[in-house]
């Protein structure tokens, strides 16, 4: 439950942000809307990896190693 929660939060924000504006670009002729979706599964990859790297901090309450703290 800690992981859905903490990932959840941590990718959901990003990710809404990225999708909306490449929605906005598409929509004002910016971007094609290839290149947008490329854009979103690319930060689909870097917020999700990112995210679990990053709630590496969290760990500290149970008594992880310092190096898994370390990362996050």
């Amino acid at each position: 439950r800690f992981w859905v929660v903490r990932l959840w939060v941590e990718d959901f924000l990003e990710l809404f942000t990225t999708i909306m504006v490449a929605y906005v670009f598409v929509l004002l002729g910016v971007v094609r809307p290839t290149t947008a979706t490329r854009v979103v599964y690319l930060d689909i990859i870097l917020y999700s990896v990112g995210g679990v790297i990053g709630t590496m901090h969290h760990l500290y309450f149970s008594g992880a190693p310092a190096i898994h703290m370390s990362l996050g």
